[in-house]
């Protein structure tokens, strides 16, 4: 379940792109993929 809190930049981005029209870039797109990732790793290493 914390590994979950590695998806809070990713919220945080959505919301800045919804609330405030923040642009999202290549870097942006790539970071979350990342941290997707690792979410992944942790969640299937843990069960």
């Amino acid at each position: 379940m914390a590994a979950l809190l590695y998806l809070e930049p990713l919220v945080t981005q959505a919301g800045g792109v919804v609330l405030l029209d923040e642009g999202i870039g290549a870097s942006t797109v790539g970071g979350g993929l990342l941290v997707f990732a690792g979410v992944y790793l942790v969640q299937k290493k843990g069960t």
